[in-house]
């Protein structure tokens, strides 16, 4: 929650059996924010289930402004983001996609060290947020797309907060090559934590 109220959802977990069950939904109506009310934005890291599937619920519940995601559009897409795809599609929002893709029109596309997009308020406030990863993503395969996870610096006063999605060594160790200052007082562990 932004310091003037408004909301990005950074993954949203697997799906649930219903919105209610939904831990992102019921936090979002835990602090106030009713099925129906806007949420300034959507990040999904990337199109794994277990980080956008329960955005699904989260675009039922709420009108969602704009809608971050690297995209993909392979051959072995699964039915489950293709789901995703068309409640993007009909969600109405901006969407900030790292490719340009035939299945959007009119579609931002973002590149690595862009700005997220923030309400006027916010950025007056000083927060800002900063795209990490990917670069130009060249994904061959389904399997591939969490290595070009949407990894975020969100920068607030002197603190800083780090999310990578389920970006890897290889990808770790690129980040820690740029010349920029990417120290984090929170840091959100890639792919959950993993080896």
């Amino acid at each position: 929650q932004l310091p003037d109220g408004s909301v990005i959802v950074y993954d949203c977990g697997p799906p649930a059996d219903n919105s209610s069950l939904n831990p992102v939904t019921s936090h979002l109506r835990s602090i106030g924010h009713a099925p129906g009310s806007k949420l300034w934005a959507v990040v999904a890291s990337h199109g794994h289930l277990d980080h956008m599937g329960g955005c699904e619920e989260v675009l039922a519940d709420y009108e969602v402004e704009h809608i971050y995601e690297s995209w993909y559009d392979g051959p072995d897409t699964p039915n489950s983001y293709n789901r995703w795809i068309s409640q993007v599609i009909a969600e109405n929002a901006t969407v900030h996609t790292a490719v340009e893709t035939p299945f959007l029109d009119g579609e931002q596309v973002f590149h690595q060290r862009d700005q997220l997009a923030l309400p006027p308020n916010a950025t007056a406030d000083g927060l800002r947020v900063e795209i990490l990863w990917p670069p130009p993503p060249h994904v061959s395969s389904w399997d591939e797309i969490g290595l070009y996870s949407l990894a975020l610096r969100w920068s607030f006063g002197s603190v800083d907060f780090c999310t990578e999605g389920d970006i890897e060594r290889d990808q770790e160790a690129a980040l820690a090559s740029i010349p920029q200052d990417l120290n984090c007082e929170v840091f959100l562990v890639g792919h959950h934590g993993s080896a």
